[in-house]
């Protein structure tokens, strides 16, 4: 695996990179003839004949053809619409490393984990053009109330399918709204308790779907006890069964938010490596005890019933051990690119 990619989560994806194309110097170089045609150098003469007929006609500009080059039937090969498909990777590794750094940044014991759903009376008038505007409004005012409160406004959230309540609906989408966020400060009390977080959503509701629904058990307010990365994948992981069993119209556009702050800070702290360092380091941590667990990634079968394997993804066992690794990796690619060395020693 000659690439990696540290994503901080504490996820690693080793790969390798695709087969450079073949570079242009290497074709035939074409000469310039007369009259600004082109020949390659071995190309037999023109015969004359050919080149006396239509003397008199000028040459006509052929333009671009519009028959597909496939012999296949194109109609009816639409796109799926965005988010039938469900939750993608890069969003639960956005999620899970929007997580962890409201983790890293304000302990996990001052976070606050809240569920809001909708009603069924909500529910049957709900589209996912009013679901995304729900959703935007309701964060909107959670995050002005944060601010207000003196805590951060970064919240994390995710989307998620009820299974059991879908049996009963008729393929109408019960959504959750799963969502992490600064909820006090210095382990002291709870800036804002669960009344009126069920006021927000109730009035919010309204405001946007014009229906009148009974909302006392639509909120839920929990504290984190050991990981909120890992109760958001709790999440992450369910609902997804259950895609086909729903109205595909009704199903939302996008499974999960980040503010685009959060997503800058996110993308500014994964760290990529490649040639030596990456061939070096996934021999490293491969022969050690960092890692919870390691999966491989496969191609889907070929025609001979082969696979081929196109990466591997581990997880750091513990985050103290992430910020290690980060660290050391961090050092060796400051220094390696001033010494130019290919070699590497790893001190996790």
């Amino acid at each position: 695996m000659n690439h990696f990619k540290l994503l901080p989560c504490g996820r690693i994806i080793f790969y390798n990179s695709k087969v450079p194309p073949t570079p242009i110097a290497s074709l035939p170089e074409l000469q310039c003839q007369d009259k600004g045609r082109l020949s390659h150098p071995e190309a037999q003469p023109i015969a004359p004949e050919a080149q006396a007929i239509a003397p008199e006609n000028p040459a006509v500009h052929l333009g671009l053809s519009n028959v597909a080059i496939s012999d296949k039937n194109l109609k009816g090969m639409t796109r799926a619409r965005r988010g039938q498909r469900g939750i993608t990777s890069h969003g639960r590794n956005s999620i899970r490393a929007g997580c962890c750094w409201l983790e890293d940044s304000f302990g996990k014991k001052n976070l606050t984990f809240l569920t809001v759903t909708l009603p069924d009376a909500a529910m049957l008038v709900c589209t996912p053009a009013t679901w995304s505007l729900l959703v935007n409004q309701f964060m909107k005012k959670i995050r002005y109330h944060l601010k207000g409160k003196g805590l951060s406004d970064e919240v994390v959230g995710c989307i998620e399918i009820q299974e059991e309540r879908l049996k009963n609906t008729n393929g109408v989408p019960p959504l959750h709204l799963h969502l992490l966020f600064q909820g006090r400060q210095n382990y002291k009390h709870w800036e804002m308790g669960k009344k009126f977080y069920q006021y927000l959503w109730s009035s919010t509701c309204q405001a946007v779907l014009k229906v009148e629904a009974e909302f006392e058990q639509s909120c839920r307010v929990e504290s984190i006890r050991k990981s909120g990365a890992a109760y958001m994948s709790k999440y992450l992981s369910k609902g997804g069964k259950v895609l086909d069993k729903c109205i595909p119209d009704l199903l939302p556009t996008a499974w999960y938010t980040l503010s685009s702050e959060l997503k800058e800070i996110i993308k500014n702290t994964i760290i990529t490596g490649n040639s030596h360092l990456a061939e070096q380091f996934y021999e490293h941590i491969y022969n050690g005890e960092l890692l919870s667990w390691s999966r491989d990634v496969c191609s889907v079968e070929h025609g001979n019933g082969s696979r081929y394997l196109l990466a591997k993804v581990a997880q750091i066992k513990r985050r103290s051990k992430y910020w290690e690794i980060k660290d050391a990796l961090d050092f060796l690619i400051c220094r390696n690119t001033e010494t130019h060395s290919n070699l590497y020693k790893f001190e996790f």
